[in-house]
C-alpha cells in the first residue's frame, strides 16, 4: 500500500490524465455505492488503483479509476468490461462492478482485491532467478 504522498508522486511521474482531486471527488461516488476508500494501490499509465471496502459486507475491492479522455474510449472500455464479465475463472480477479461518474468522464471498475499484490510483485517475491 502507498502512501498518500507516494501515490501523488505516482500520479505525476505516470503522466496520468488523473489528478489527486479525481481522486478526492471519487470517494463521494464510491461513498453512495457504499465504498469507503481505505487506501492507494498504485498508478499506471491508464488510471489509478485505490482500496475500498463495502461498507455493510466489510468484503474487500480494488477499485480502478479511468478518466475518458472522449466519447470511443467510453466505448472500448465498454467493450473490454463485457469481455471481464463474461470470463470467470479462478486465474482472473473478478470484475464485480462498472460505473461512471456523473459527467461520464471517469469510469470506476470494482475488481476482485489481491491482498498479496500483483503478479509481478509476487514474480519477484518468489521465484528464484537462474
Amino acid at each position: 500500500m502507498l502512501t498518500e504522498e507516494e501515490f501523488k508522486a505516482q500520479l505525476c511521474e505516470n503522466n496520468s490524465n488523473l489528478s489527486f482531486s479525481d481522486i478526492e471527488n471519487s470517494k463521494e461516488i464510491l461513498k453512495e455505492k457504499d465504498l469507503k476508500v481505505e487506501g492507494y494501490l498504485g498508478v499506471g499509465s491508464y488510471g489509478a488503483v485505490i482500496l475500498t471496502c463495502h461498507t455493510f459486507s466489510i468484503n474487500h475491492f480494488a477499485v480502478k479509476i479511468i478518466k475518458l479522455e472522449n466519447p470511443n474510449e467510453r466505448t472500448a472500455v465498454r467493450s473490454e468490461t463485457d469481455v471481464m464479465r463474461a470470463f470467470r475463472n479462478k486465474y482472473l480477479l473478478e470484475l464485480k462492478l462498472v460505473f461512471f461518474s456523473n459527467d461520464y468522464n471517469i469510469i470506476y471498475l470494482v475488481l476482485q482485491f489481491c491482498p498479496n499484490g500483483n503478479l509481478e510483485t509476487f514474480m519477484k517475491n518468489n521465484i528464484i532467478s537462474s
